[in-house]
């Protein structure tokens, strides 16, 4: 189990974003994480998670965009 928790350094890289936007992401719910101390620790089936939802909400606007036109 140990090996499915990111850190904020290994989300970042992963994400390709800075440490303020995971803060963010983190502390608002979007992405679920727990902390250990100081220290934040999101598991990887909560990245997996965030990113299909992120991925999802761009279909449907896509979608959207189409029934508009």
């Amino acid at each position: 189990m140990a090996d499915d928790l990111l850190t904020v350094e290994t989300l970042c890289q992963k994400l390709q974003i800075s440490e303020n936007t995971a803060y963010q992401l983190l502390k608002s719910g979007q992405l679920k994480g727990f902390k250990v101390g100081r220290m934040w620790r999101i598991p990887q089936s909560s990245l997996d998670s965030y990113v299909s939802n992120q991925l999802a909400g761009k279909v449907v606007n896509q979608n959207e965009r189409k029934r508009l036109n």
